[in-house]
């Protein structure tokens, strides 16, 4: 058990953290702008994978780019993979989509029943990241919440994107 907690502590470090929260919100406005198209479930799956193909390669872009300032030296390809390891988890938002859409596009759902699976398993995302914050430095109840204000807020700025979209 103690095993687990030592790769859920250090997936859940800061940065990851970090990742994790911003993959979520691009994500969520991704599905907000679904909302407005006539997609099909396979053309959602594939706008997903192009989707987070570019966030990881924006992601390492600017993790190569910002490592090059600081150490000013060329990155090597082995410090390429680790960035890519390292900046992956803020991939992990587009995998209930995928994952749903995948399962529209054999009909067993619908694209409006896969969009609101989609914002319930995002809205998800952030309630269990403020959760872990906030159960690693209190109790339960600070938890659920950390888990209800970070899901809150991103639900409002979802909210607010999409007034401007």
């Amino acid at each position: 058990m103690d095993h687990m907690k030592e790769i859920g502590n250090r997936f859940l470090r800061g940065k990851n953290v970090f990742r994790i929260i911003t993959g979520t919100m691009t994500t969520w406005i991704l599905m907000i702008a679904f909302q407005a198209d006539h997609s099909t479930p396979t053309e959602i799956v594939l706008e997903l994978v192009v989707f987070a193909a570019l966030l990881l390669v924006s992601y390492v872009f600017a993790s190569v780019l910002g490592e090059e300032i600081i150490v000013q030296r060329q990155t090597s390809w082995r410090r390429l993979f680790e960035i890519v390891l390292d900046v992956s988890p803020g991939l992990l938002a587009t995998l209930p989509p995928f994952l749903i859409f995948v399962i529209a596009s054999f009909g067993i759902i619908s694209v409006k029943t896969g969009l609101l699976l989609s914002d319930l398993s995002l809205l998800a995302i952030l309630f269990l990241v403020g959760f872990i914050a906030g159960k690693a430095i209190g109790a339960v109840r600070r938890g659920l919440l950390d888990g209800a204000l970070a899901a809150g807020i991103g639900v409002g700025l979802v909210i607010l994107r999409s007034m401007v979209i």
